[in-house]
């Protein structure tokens, strides 16, 4: 059987929690569940996310997509008609929250620039669309550096 161990700020907190493995906390910093894995409640690396109700928005074209970060975590240009700069999300990002953001265009390769905010991570940020295919880019927020770090950045 499985308990609430109740509401944790953050992962240090959440570590304070004493529980069993399948025993959850909601965490209002990535506003989200998690479940223990693991005997050890102590340790960070036992906590794994839940993902439940994502949140997504979607718009058709915009030469500005903005995602919101206190109401997103996937993003979606359906049919990009105009060359776009992605913009900085609005609201307030929680340490290790997680975007995706998804675009494709109308039939046209459409070029792409983004916000000094996205930072490259191993990846590189695409500088356009490419025709029939779908674009994911995936970040994470990082507050210590306050950047939206992409890790990846794929069309298929």
């Amino acid at each position: 059987m499985t308990s609430y161990l109740g509401t944790a700020a953050n992962s240090g907190t959440m570590t304070t929690l004493t529980g069993r493995p399948g025993d959850w906390c909601y965490r209002t910093d990535t506003h989200g569940h998690w479940i223990l894995t693991a005997a050890d409640s102590s340790n960070a690396a036992n906590w794994l996310p839940v993902l439940t109700n994502i949140r997504t928005s979607t718009v058709a074209s915009n030469a500005t997509p903005t995602p919101n970060a206190d109401t997103d975590e996937v993003y979606t240009v359906t049919s990009l008609a105009v060359g776009a700069v992605v913009g900085l999300p609005t609201g307030t990002p929680a340490n290790g929250q997680q975007l995706t953001i998804r675009v494709k265009d109308n039939g046209t390769s459409r070029s792409l620039g983004w916000h000094a905010d996205y930072r490259a991570i191993g990846v590189t940020l695409p500088t356009a669309t490419v025709v029939g295919q779908t674009l994911y880019v995936r970040a994470i927020w990082n507050s210590a550096d306050s950047k939206w770090d992409v890790l990846t950045a794929a069309s298929g």
